[in-house]
């Protein structure tokens, strides 16, 4: 019902697993992403999308699963996936927090072993 409220506002309405985001900006969540890399950690946005990963949980996260090329989602995503025209291309096996340690422990254990 809100999300309708949102939407009738002419805003754009995007729910997570967690909370609704609301936004007239046409800016979506990985243009968003891309910037902050570029602001933030002062690296180049047309390389951002390949060497940095996104990990997310829901249907909001659409717009970084189908444009980051190294993608993850904990295991509650698979409530959204039908949702997603691009699935994350790794899943956690467990959700939220817990899938999120298991990620970047998995992502650690492979850069050591380099």
């Amino acid at each position: 019902m809100i999300q309708a409220i949102i939407v009738d506002a002419g805003a754009r309405a995007f729910a997570s697993s967690v909370h609704l985001h609301a936004t007239f900006d046409a800016d979506d969540k990985a243009s968003g992403a891309v910037r902050a890399i570029r602001e933030l950690a002062k690296d180049d946005a047309g390389l951002a999308l390949s060497r940095w990963a996104f990990v997310g949980d829901s249907g909001n996260d659409r717009a970084c699963f189908a444009a980051f090329k190294n993608t993850f989602g904990v295991a509650n995503v698979f409530g959204h996936i039908g949702s997603l025209s691009v699935p994350p291309r790794w899943v956690a096996a467990k959700p939220m927090g817990q899938g999120f340690a298991e990620i970047s422990g998995a992502i650690l254990a492979a850069r050591r072993s380099k």
